[in-house]
């Protein structure tokens, strides 16, 4: 679990914005309250005329401590590729219900290997460690790949 300041937790949002900034059309909303929300979208290359390739698409979720810190419950991080209607993530929730949360993947790959409504083995990811990921696979044209992943039954 990831524990911020509140200055931190704002560091953090402006770090996103710049990360996801120019990549394309770019929107972050943030919701308040005792629970703090963050949603991202990066829609590349987000260029008037041009087809939209890929939609990366983040969502955290942290609560706020008595000291005013903030602890990351939940995550989505995911990377869509929008050509090969393929899709990649790592996700923290609840996957049972009255469950706790657990880290998994999610995969579904152009050429059908993968199912999106699976959730496979995954540890843990920070989103700098998901996005470089993401971007680099995006970046270098690669097709998303869902073999080897485990399923979690």
């Amino acid at each position: 679990m990831t524990l911020l300041s509140p200055h931190a937790f704002e560091q953090r949002l402006i770090q996103l914005e710049t990360r996801l900034d120019h990549l394309g059309r770019t929107t972050i909303t943030v919701g308040g309250g005792k629970h703090r929300t963050t949603r991202s979208v990066a829609i590349a290359p987000g260029v008037a005329g041009l087809p939209d390739l890929a939609r990366f698409a983040y969502e955290e979720w942290f609560r706020r401590l008595t000291d005013g810190s903030l602890l990351r419950v939940r995550y989505n991080y995911n990377y869509f590729d929008l050509v090969a209607g393929a899709h990649r993530g790592y996700h923290l929730h609840a996957i049972r219900p009255g469950a706790g949360p657990v880290p998994h993947a999610k995969c579904a790959a152009g050429d059908g290997i993968g199912d999106p409504a699976e959730h496979y083995f995954a540890y843990e990811v920070d989103l700098w460690a998901a996005h470089d990921e993401f971007e680099r696979q995006y970046a270098a044209g690669q097709p998303i790949d869902c073999r080897g992943l485990t399923a979690l039954h």
